[in-house]
C-alpha cells in the first residue's frame, strides 16, 4: 500500500511536471531542422590553423546561403502594394515582432521559416513550396511592405503559406519590420 501511494506521489508531483516542462520548452526552443530544398549550405574543412581568426575568416567565407529562386505568385493588389510600414522602427515594435514570429502567432513563423529566417523550420519540408529565405538580401530589398503585409494577411494557399488574417494590422507591421533584420 505505502509503496502504491509513493509511486503516485511520485509520478503526479515529480514525473509529470518535469515532462510537461520539457514539453512546454520543447515546443519554444525547437531543434532546427535543416531542409534541403530550403537552404542551400555548403561546408569545407577548414585548414588546420590554431590561429582562431583564420578560422573565423574561412569560416565566413566557406558558409554560404543560396538565395531561393524567383516564384511566380498572384500580385497583391494595388492599394497593398502602395502602403508602407506605418510604425517606426524601434526596439519596443522590433521585439514585439520577434514574439509573434517566434511565439505568439497562432501557427508561429518559425516552424517554416526557421529561427533565423533561413526557411529551414522544422515544418519547412511539409510544405508545397519550400518557405522564404528571409536573409537573402536581393530578395527581401526589392519588396515592398505592402506585399509583405499581403502576404502575411491573405496568405499563399499553393505555398503553404497560411493567412494571418486574425493578427491585427499593427501585429503586421511589426512582423515585417521585425522579419526585415533578417536581411538586414
Amino acid at each position: 500500500m505505502i509503496k502504491h501511494v509513493t509511486y503516485n506521489l511520485i509520478k503526479n508531483y515529480i514525473f509529470l511536471p518535469i515532462v510537461c516542462l520539457g514539453l512546454a520548452f520543447g515546443s519554444i526552443f525547437p531543434s532546427q531542422v535543416m531542409a534541403d530544398t530550403a537552404v542551400k549550405v555548403k561546408f569545407i574543412k577548414i585548414n588546420n590553423s590554431d590561429d582562431p581568426e583564420d578560422m573565423d575568416e574561412d569560416l565566413n567565407e566557406t558558409i554560404g546561403v543560396a538565395c531561393p529562386e524567383k516564384r511566380v505568385i498572384e500580385n497583391a493588389p494595388k492599394e497593398f502594394l502602395e502602403k508602407v510600414n506605418p510604425l517606426r522602427k524601434e526596439p519596443r515594435n522590433l521585439k514585439k515582432g520577434k514574439v509573434l514570429y517566434r511565439i505568439k502567432a497562432k501557427r508561429a513563423c518559425k516552424f517554416c521559416h526557421g529561427m533565423e529566417g533561413l526557411g529551414d523550420g522544422s515544418m519547412s519540408d511539409l510544405q508545397p513550396m519550400p518557405p522564404r529565405n528571409f536573409t537573402c538580401k536581393d530578395y527581401m530589398n526589392g519588396i515592398k511592405d505592402g506585399d509583405l503585409f499581403w502576404v502575411i494577411k491573405e496568405g499563399i494557399s499553393d505555398s503553404g503559406m497560411p493567412s494571418y488574417k486574425h493578427l491585427s494590422d499593427k501585429k503586421i507591421w511589426q512582423l515585417i519590420h521585425y522579419i526585415r533584420t533578417f536581411s538586414g
